[in-house]
């Protein structure tokens, strides 16, 4: 029995759902929420190939095959920490995406070529690879955590089973020899692993060299928290230093009811040593670095600041793709603000029920350019354009579903952000 046509092609082309399947719950589920080894998932994997298998080949009716599958499925969930709504989700959806695509191909088969003895081959083989196609365009539904795959890229992952697809129906159609269509049908469905085994290696790649780049501005920011460290405690010392003249100064004045040289000599006492600006202190030392160096730069320009930040210390955003956000939207400013006698500067960060609010705003001179609707700056030094900082500031915050606004009027840039943490 194994060795007839239909049941050999059933055999080979089953792998692929199953491979398809286990993409599925990886993005639906999340390999994080694994209660497992990898080993111990890939092994359920494989005895639900064979008993799915024997089942169809020994018990093919449709009762059996509707009832076991479903069965099937909910067990390979157990393996996810998840919720049972959850669990019963994601086994709904891998059962209606089968019975879809089945349903289809099987339509337009019998659509082109009526009722015939290949019609059922035809059927579980394309179906597989309109299901994998299925599971590639439905994460950008669910697959939120995966960073891995990019909205609106997924075209990249399905042009080869597309094409797979309608070599397989016209295989199938032309009658060749069996074993050229089996053969031709196990090379395409290596292809496909192939390729995306491919696709996810050249991701992993970007995706470390992405984060080599974050880290680097990462140690930045800490090489910068540590400046200012230093720079406080040299303040500090010469403090500490000139302390005892200070206070012989202020007592004099005070003797002397002298109200406004004392004002004004506190005031130019403070400015010496910093001692009227409060550092920011959010709890997260890589954040707090970079803004109190920005916030420093702008005030050595004489830039008029006022800041305002409430956010817990456990908030839950990742520390690089703060770095990148702030980073890019600060130097823009200092860019603009340095050009200026007397910028103003506004920043308040607030987080509230899940939401990170971002609110920036500088004065400016001259004119914003625009290009295709697009922000864009130009350095002084060259012509060359640079969008290139907004660009990364908005993939971040996309990756979060969140928004960026912009807005230009009165010679005021304003930056408006909101994260969905």
């Amino acid at each position: 029995m194994f060795l007839e046509f239909s049941n050999l092609i059933y055999l080979i082309t089953n792998v692929f759902r199953v491979f398809s399947i286990s993409l599925f719950l990886g993005f639906m589920f999340s390999e994080h929420n694994l209660r497992c080894s990898k080993l111990l998932k890939n092994l359920t994997l494989i005895i639900y190939y064979i008993l799915n298998s024997y089942l169809y080949l020994f018990y093919g009716t449709q009762e059996i095959t509707i009832v076991s599958n479903i069965l099937f499925f909910f067990l390979l969930t157990l393996p996810y920490k998840v919720t049972i709504y959850r669990r019963v989700l994601g086994v709904c959806c891998i059962f209606l995406i089968g019975i879809f695509c089945e349903t289809i191909v099987s339509g337009i088969a019998i659509l082109i070529l009526g009722k015939s003895d290949t019609i059922e081959v035809i059927t579980y083989t394309v179906s597989n690879f309109l299901f994998y196609i299925a599971v590639i365009l439905s994460k950008d539904i669910f697959g939120n955590e995966e960073k891995g795959y990019q909205k609106n890229k997924s075209f990249v992952l399905i042009l080869i089973p597309m094409i797979s697809s309608f070599a397989d129906f016209i295989l199938l159609y032309g009658n060749y020899e069996q074993w050229i269509t089996v053969g031709v049908i196990l090379c395409l469905i290596l292809i496909n692993l192939a390729f995306f085994y491919l696709y996810k290696a050249v991701v992993k790649n970007c995706e470390v060299e992405t984060e080599n780049q974050l880290l680097q501005l990462q140690n930045k920011a800490y090489q910068q928290q540590l400046d200012m460290i230093h720079a406080a405690e040299d303040n500090m010392k010469r403090a500490e230093h000139d302390f005892k003249n200070h206070l012989i100064a202020l007592e004099e004045l005070a003797r002397e009811d002298g109200k406004d040289e004392l004002k004004k000599y506190c005031e130019k006492l403070a400015e010496g040593y910093c001692l009227s600006g409060d550092y920011i202190n959010t709890g997260n030392k890589i954040l707090d670095g970079l803004i109190n160096n920005k916030i420093g730069l702008m005030k050595i320009a004489g830039t008029e600041t006022e800041i305002r930040m409430q956010i817990p210390e456990g908030m839950e955003v990742n520390s690089f793709d703060l770095v990148v956000i702030m980073g890019n939207l600060l130097d823009n400013a200092i860019e603009a603000l340095a050009k200026q006698d007397h910028g103003k500067f506004q920043m308040e960060m607030r987080y509230d029920k899940g939401i990170l609010h971002i609110c920036m705003m500088n004065t400016y001179r001259g004119k914003i350019i625009k290009q295709a609707g697009r922000l864009l700056s130009t350095k002084k030094v060259s012509n060359e354009i640079h969008g290139i900082g907004l660009n990364n500031v908005k993939r971040i915050i996309e990756q979060y579903h969140g928004e960026m606004m912009i807005g230009t009027e009165n010679n005021e840039f304003s930056v408006r952000i909101v994260m969905y943490l």
